[in-house]
């Protein structure tokens, strides 16, 4: 699938990507766009089914999803893993919504 991200600053892992300044998104088979990082918005539930109903698919089959950006196109980071729809908590805690 095609989507595009805010590019930030590299970091030595993925698993330090914060989605709130990357903002990963997807081009859904429909033509929709689907985010993954709601800030301080919780995802609907109706929301999250129609994505897996959209692809056909459960989260298992989804989640972990990697994305790598085209090559040169971005000096920061340029791959990584979306683990699931976050959000943010209290205390900056990441919430995740499956």
């Amino acid at each position: 699938m095609s989507g595009f991200i805010t590019p930030d600053k590299p970091v030595e892992s993925d698993s330090n990507i914060d989605l709130g300044l990357v903002q990963a998104q997807i081009f859904m088979p429909n033509g929709k766009i689907m985010d993954f990082w709601f800030g301080v918005l919780t995802p609907t539930k109706e929301m999250i089914s129609d994505f897996y109903k959209e692809l056909d698919k459960s989260h298992q089959d989804v989640f972990p999803m990697r994305f790598e950006v085209i090559e040169n196109l971005s000096t920061g980071i340029s791959s990584g893993s979306i683990h699931g729809f976050c959000s943010s908590g209290e205390n900056d805690e990441i919430k995740l919504h499956l």
